[in-house]
């Protein structure tokens, strides 16, 4: 039982550390501002969150860095960042985008629109009056990539401690869209995050992971600044667009599974 409790406490820690570090950051940018009398037409609602986002990232990233340093890790070895060939990462990057079409095809067509919170409705706002570059930069490059050291190099690698490897994918993705912090993007992202883990798993190396995310969040980026151009498309242009995704995704998920290892135990030795 006591294996589980540290377990359990380790995975709230290292989420709680971004979380903590982020409001933190938040409270001293906005100080900042009030002190300074800059106002918000100089900064903008995006230049605000823009910074928050940075600086949280950085400095999370370098507590988590320097903690694995004390206990005599290396956390690029951690998290396995293994040379992979250029094929796979571009499997990766398109098997993201082909979830994120069906994803977005799954709330129009069950309507779940009505339950997006205010959360979906700022990080709209933000990418709107983001420069394009600098929103897939952002974005669409930096959080997915350390979205996938706390998630999959981190919390899953924590998680596979203490429970099977099948159990861990699960949780993994359960923390993974509870993160996110609302109905919609937590039902996706936790099928998101199965898909992650597994590709994880199967490939052993973290690339895989984060090309696939970053597949997923610059395809929203660009579905987000185009949005009144794509709601017009024709029903047989949309389900054009459906069939050619899932053959794409079919295709992806099919090679991601071919990386794995020839001896079915490494498979599940990550």
């Amino acid at each position: 039982m006591s294996k589980y409790i540290r377990m359990i406490f380790r995975v709230i820690t290292l989420g709680a550390i971004y979380i903590i570090v982020q409001k933190l950051i938040a409270v001293v940018v906005s100080l900042v501002c009030f002190v300074f009398n800059i106002e918000e037409k100089v900064y903008s609602y995006a230049g605000y969150c823009n910074l928050i986002i940075i600086l949280s990232v950085l400095m999370t990233f370098f507590i988590y860095f320097f903690t694995l340093q004390f206990k005599g890790e290396n956390i690029f070895l951690y998290c396995k960042f293994k040379i992979t060939k250029y094929k796979t990462v571009l499997y990766a990057f398109f098997l993201g985008m082909s979830i994120n079409i069906l994803a977005a095809v799954a709330i129009n067509f069950i309507d779940l629109q009505q339950y997006e919170s205010t959360d979906i409705e700022l990080l709209e706002i933000m990418i709107k009056q983001n420069n394009f570059i600098i929103s897939i930069l952002l974005i669409g490059i930096i959080v997915p990539i350390f979205e996938e050291i706390l998630f999959r190099g981190l919390i899953f690698n924590e998680l596979k401690k203490g429970v099977n490897i099948y159990l861990a994918v699960i949780l993994q993705a359960l923390v993974f869209g509870a993160y996110h912090g609302n109905l919609i993007q937590g039902i996706f992202t936790s099928i998101l995050g199965v898909v992650l883990g597994i590709a994880y798993i199967y490939t052993k190396s973290i690339w895989i992971p984060i090309f696939i995310h970053i597949g997923n969040n610059c395809l929203s980026i660009f579905l987000s600044k185009n949005l009144s151009e794509i709601t017009i498309l024709s029903s047989k242009l949309v389900i054009t667009i459906i069939i050619l995704s899932i053959l794409v995704l079919t295709i992806c998920i099919r090679h991601i599974i071919r990386c794995k290892p020839n001896n079915k135990q490494d498979v599940f030795d990550i």
